[in-house]
């Protein structure tokens, strides 16, 4: 897992992005995101358990059980 560090701030003030707000003040506290792709297999796994305690979770389509899972809520 990668520690991703809190902040204020977001937006593009490079007119890089075509869909970016301009720079405007926000606050998003720090967390932790994993480094790696999630793979079906893994989140066959999260998703059960989700399931199990009371968690909507949805979505997941994949190719196969080690490529990446994708368009998950």
């Amino acid at each position: 897992m990668a520690y991703i560090p809190g902040g204020a701030q977001m937006g593009d003030s490079f007119l890089e992005a075509v869909n970016a707000m301009p720079v405007h003040g926000v606050y998003l506290s720090p967390f932790f995101m994993d480094k790696f792709e999630v793979s079906r297999e893994l989140w066959l796994d999260v998703y059960s358990w989700s399931q199990g305690n009371a968690y909507g979770m949805s979505g997941g389509s994949y190719r196969s059980n080690s490529h990446p899972v994708q368009t998950i809520t």
